[in-house]
């Protein structure tokens, strides 16, 4: 039950790393279809802040998601060594 609790909150952790990156992607883009001049000053103001914030969600649900792929698979490895003795 704990095993379970623990995989549920990585992959919650990730979807939520996944929708802030594409939260920070939607800003970056929806900026760019209104005023030129308001959303390159938007830009100026806040820096690199979304890109690193999109890169930053990206590395952190991917990390998240194979942390979980290699918890699994140890997991598997390990009951089936002990099924094999």
């Amino acid at each position: 039950m704990k095993d379970s609790r623990f995989h549920s909150i990585l992959w919650i952790a990730s979807i939520a790393f996944t929708c802030t990156r594409y939260i920070c992607a939607a800003i970056m883009c929806a900026g760019a279809l209104g005023d030129k001049g308001t959303y390159e000053q938007a830009l100026e103001v806040q820096g690199p802040f979304l890109p690193i914030a999109s890169l930053v969600c990206l590395f952190g649900a991917l990390l998240l998601t194979c942390g979980d792929l290699a918890i699994v698979l140890r997991d598997r490895r390990n009951s089936k060594n002990k099924n094999d003795k």
